[in-house]
């Protein structure tokens, strides 16, 4: 689920995620994060792990749940088998599919996605670009 301050029309600011049990198994509350603090996702054992500018946050849910709840803007794009990426936290994206991260970390695209995410990446830019530089 997600939500937004600005009314329905406006795309969600930020994602109710399910987080992890804590080491107790106790059930941890809903946390809420800002889309435009995410910078990746990646599955793990059981559930997803999203980096944030703020912290890593585990959730259990799916990484195909986890898609469902980003906005459909071309904002995001799934670079590789349950990994995703946030197009605004980009620095660049060479031909061989290594994307460089405006925090110096690299992530590499599965051979069978890279064109097609540097399709949707050069998509992201043109918009932005065509809005002004700013982010969408």
């Amino acid at each position: 689920m997600h939500g937004t301050a600005a009314g329905c029309d406006a795309p969600p600011e930020y994602l109710e995620i399910k987080s992890v049990p804590d080491a107790a198994g106790r059930p941890v509350p809903v946390q809420y994060v800002l889309l435009d603090d995410i910078i990746d996702t990646e599955t793990m054992r059981r559930g997803c792990i999203i980096h944030t500018t703020k912290g890593d946050v585990s959730t259990a849910q799916t990484h195909a749940e986890l898609m469902r709840l980003f906005p459909h803007n071309g904002r995001f794009c799934e670079y590789a088998r349950g990994m995703c990426v946030s197009f605004p936290h980009i620095s660049s994206i060479s031909e061989d599919g290594t994307i460089v991260l405006k925090n110096g970390r690299k992530l590499y695209c599965s051979r069978r996605k890279i064109r097609e995410t540097l399709d949707c990446y050069r998509k992201y830019e043109f918009a932005r670009l065509r809005k002004g530089g700013v982010r969408i």
